[in-house]
C-alpha cells in the first residue's frame, strides 16, 4: 500500500507533482491555481488541454525559476460518490509517474473541504490501489510510494485509522480473488489464522473431526465429497472494553460446483468467489481488533468445497443439523444455506446481542438489485437503520427485503422439519426465511445477502477487475457508528 502522509504544503520543484482536483463543469478553475501559488505558465495552452481533455491533463509549469509539473483532475460532484470514485481513477494515473513526491490538493474544486472530504479521499485512492497480480510472470507499473494530501487539518489518526481498516479490506479481497486450487478449507483457516491472532484476537479452527464429533452435520454434508475436507473457522475478538457481544457469521464456500445439482462452467467461473460473506467477516474483525474498537465480536466461517463424488449429498436426501432440526434437500446448489444453519444454530449459544451473517447466497438478490445494493434482511429497527446509514455513508449499500410470514409454508415438506429449497420465485426471502428458521427469536438478526456487489463490475472503478471485499466497510462503518 501506498505511504500517506498529511502535509500544509506544496513543493513546486522539479522532483515533485502537484495535484488538483477541478470541477467538471468549471473549466476555469485550474487557472486559479496558478494565480494562487503564483505559477509561470502559459495559460492559454491550459485552457486548450483542459477543454480537449476534460479529465487529467499533465501541464509544466514554472515556480520561482524552478520547473514542476501539475496535473489536473476533474471530478464531478453532481454524481453519488464522485469523490472515491474520482480518488481511484486518480491513483491510477499517477502509476508509473517518476516523482519523488506527490501532493494532492482538493482546491479549487472543494474549497471548505471537511475531515470526511479527505477520508474519502483516501479511501478512494486505497480501493483503486488494490491489484491482484501475484500470478502474473510481469507486473504493470509501479504505484509511487508516498503521497501527501494537502490540508490545513492533521490527518495522522484519519491516515492511520483508514490504513488500518484497509488491511481488512485487502485481506478480504486478496481471499475472494485467489484462486480455488490455492484457497481451499485449510488453507483460509490458515490465512484466517496468521492474519487474526493477536493478543485480543484468538482463532480456532474445527477439522472434520471435530466437526463429526460436535454434529455439525450440515457442514459436513455438503463437504463430505471434497479431496479438501471442511472447516469451521471461530474467531474470538475480545477487548476489555467491550459494551456489545456480536456473532459475524460468514458464508465459506471456496467453490462451488454445483455438487450433483452442477452448474454450467459459465456459472462455475466465478465459484471461487463463493466465500467472500466468510471473506468479508475476517477483514471485518481484523479491522475492528486493529482499531481497537469496543465490541466483543465472534466470527463463525464455515468452511467448504461443494463437490461431486460417490459420497455426495443428493436430492432427496433427509439431513440433520447441528441441534437436530432436519433439512430435506430440494437441489445440492443450494449448499450456503446448510452451512450457515449449522453456524448460526451455534451463534446463538454465544446468547450474542446481535448475530449478522453475509452470504453470497441467491442468484434472485443479484438479478433484483445488480452490484451495487445487498439484500438485507431483518425484523430489527435498529440494526435495519444502522445499516442501511452505513451503507449510504460507505456506498456499500443495502436494501432492506421483506421477511414475508406468508413464504414461510413454501418450505414447508412432509419429509422433515424444512427444505432446502422453495419455488422458484421469491428465492432471496425463501433463503433468508430458511436461514431465519435455526436462529433464535430472541435474538436481534440480521442477513445481508450480498451475490451482487461482492463480485468484480465496471460500475464503480475501484470495482474493476477484482472482487469488492463488500462488507468490511460497511460493518466498521457500522460499529463506529456506535448505535448498535
Amino acid at each position: 500500500m501506498i505511504n500517506y502522509s498529511s502535509s500544509e504544503l506544496n513543493v513546486f520543484d522539479k522532483k515533485s507533482l502537484n495535484i488538483f482536483l477541478f470541477n467538471k463543469k468549471n473549466l476555469n478553475e485550474p487557472e486559479e491555481v496558478l494565480t494562487k501559488f503564483e505559477l509561470e505558465a502559459d495559460k492559454e495552452i491550459l485552457g486548450e488541454m483542459i477543454s480537449d481533455d476534460g479529465e487529467a491533463v499533465l501541464f509544466p509549469v514554472k515556480s520561482g525559476g524552478n520547473s514542476s509539473t501539475l496535473l489536473f483532475f476533474s471530478v464531478d460532484q453532481s454524481k453519488q460518490n464522485e469523490l472515491r470514485n474520482t480518488a481511484s481513477k486518480l491513483i491510477k494515473s499517477v502509476r508509473g509517474k517518476k516523482f519523488e513526491n506527490i501532493y494532492l490538493n482538493v482546491f479549487p474544486a472543494l474549497k471548505n473541504p471537511s475531515v470526511s472530504t479527505f477520508r474519502e479521499l483516501l479511501e478512494g485512492m486505497m480501493l483503486g490501489e488494490y491489484k491482484f497480480d501475484k500470478y502474473k510472470s510481469s507486473k504493470d507499473e509501479e504505484k509511487p510510494k508516498k503521497l501527501n494530501l494537502v490540508s490545513s487539518f492533521d490527518l495522522e489518526n484519519v491516515i492511520s485509522e483508514t490504513t488500518l481498516l484497509f488491511n481488512g479490506v485487502n485481506l478480504s479481497r486478496d481471499l475472494s480473488n485467489e484462486p480455488a486450487n490455492v484457497l481451499t478449507p485449510e488453507t483460509f483457516a490458515s490465512e484466517v489464522k496468521n492474519n487474526l491472532e493477536n493478543e485480543y484476537t484468538s482463532v480456532e479452527v474445527f477439522d472434520e473431526k471435530m466437526l463429526e464429533e460436535k454434529n455439525f452435520g450440515l457442514i459436513l454434508a455438503v463437504g463430505n465429497a471434497s479431496a479438501n475436507p471442511p472447516r469451521l473457522i471461530k474467531i474470538h475478538y475480545k477487548p476489555e472494553n467491550a459494551i456489545k457481544k456480536i456473532v459475524l457469521v460468514g458464508k465459506g464456500v471456496t467453490y462451488d460446483s454445483g455438487g450433483l445439482s452442477i452448474k454450467t462452467t459459465p456459472g462455475m467461473f466465478e465459484m471461487k468467489a463463493d466465500m467472500a460473506g466468510a471473506g468479508s467477516v475476517a477483514g471485518a474483525i481484523y479491522a475492528a481488533s486493529k482499531n481497537k474498537l469496543p465490541y466483543e465480536i465472534i466470527g463463525l466461517l464455515p468452511a467448504v468445497e461443494n463437490m461431486l463424488a460417490g459420497n455426495s449429498y443428493k436430492p432427496g436426501d433427509v439431513l440433520t443439523g447441528y441441534k437436530g432440526k432436519t433439512v430435506e434437500i430440494g437441489d445440492t446448489d443450494a449448499e450456503g444455506r446448510l452451512i450457515l444453519a449449522d453456524a448460526l444454530e451455534y451463534a446463538n449459544e454465544f446468547k450474542p446481542d446481535y448475530i449478522i451473517d453475509l452470504a453470497t447466497l441467491t442468484g434472485a438478490a443479484f438479478i433484483s438489485l445488480g452490484f451495487l445494493y445487498s439484500a438485507m434482511f431483518t425484523d430489527n429497527e435498529l440494526l435495519a437503520d444502522t445499516f442501511d446509514s452505513a451503507g449510504k455513508s460507505t456506498y456499500e449499500l443495502v436494501w432492506q427485503q421483506p421477511l414475508t410470514k406468508e413464504y414461510k409454508s413454501l418450505l414447508d415438506t412432509k419429509m422433515a422439519d424444512i427444505a432446502n429449497l422453495g419455488p422458484r420465485h421469491s428465492g432471496a426471502i425463501t433463503a433468508a426465511l430458511f436461514l431465519q428458521h435455526f436462529v433464535d427469536e430472541k435474538i436481534p438478526w440480521m442477513h445481508l445477502d450480498i451475490a451482487g456487489p461482492s463480485i468484480k463490475n465496471d460500475i464503480l472503478d475501484y470495482n474493476k477487475n477484482y472482487n469488492t471485499g463488500y462488507g468490511v466497510r460497511l460493518i466498521y462503518k457500522a460499529l463506529k457508528s456506535g448505535k448498535l
